[in-house]
């Protein structure tokens, strides 16, 4: 079985808890708090930065020129489509407010994947960021579906269900299933607990935008 059949399969409950999150049932019915959107928009800022970093080593720890350019070309999109498109337009739209702080999960989940691209084996770090593009794609087509008409955040949903973001997660998880075909048995598990921990880190990082929690003084 490929590794995405394999992953999917082992986090499928996770996904369904994220759909069912009241952020994203807000998010698709239009009736998000602005200041929930905004607070997740500045944790995905911060995200997206280090996110971007994390795809640019990995591409300096490959060997295949193909996959390197396209990872630079994931940590260049993370950068220009959704941190300068889409975070732009609601920033200047919504006139979003800035609350300077950083969640836990955007702490915990950014740590997690500077800690794969840079002490895991290649193949790891390559799972760990998979969710990233794969969940959000998926949850964005869910949403898509049922959004609600005039959605003030139909340019999000319709950026992550869009054929340029598919084509891009198509990419990963083709890149994906080939090093985990290539893996040694010992590597293959690694990834799919990468993977799962980072499809653990996308819940908690709705969660914690949905309550903008904070650390305790």
């Amino acid at each position: 079985m490929k590794f995405s059949q394999l992953a999917w399969q082992q986090n499928e409950s996770n996904y369904q808890a994220i759909i069912r999150q009241p952020f994203n049932q807000e998010l698709m019915n239009g009736t998000l708090a602005r200041d929930k959107f905004a607070y997740y928009i500045e944790q995905d800022s911060f995200y997206l930065q280090h996110f971007a970093r994390v795809l640019a080593h990995i591409a300096a720890r490959l060997d295949n020129s193909h996959d390197i350019l396209q990872f630079l070309d994931f940590a260049k999109g993370a950068i220009v489509a959704e941190q300068q498109v889409v975070h732009e337009h609601f920033r200047q739209q919504m006139n979003l407010k800035v609350s300077g702080q950083i969640s836990p999960a955007s702490l915990g989940y950014t740590s997690y994947l500077h800690f794969c691209s840079h002490n895991q084996a290649v193949e790891v770090a390559i799972a760990a960021v998979l969710p990233c593009f794969w969940i959000y794609y998926q949850l964005g087509c869910h949403i898509q579906q049922s959004s609600a008409a005039n959605n003030p955040y139909q340019l999000w949903i319709d950026n992550y269900a869009g054929e340029d973001f598919a084509r891009g997660v198509s990419a990963a998880i083709e890149i994906c299933d080939r090093y985990y075909a290539q893996a040694s048995p010992a590597v293959q598990q690694q990834m799919l607990a990468a993977f799962a921990t980072s499809a653990r880190w996308e819940y908690y990082f709705w969660e914690d935008a949905y309550h903008q929690r904070q650390f305790l003084l």
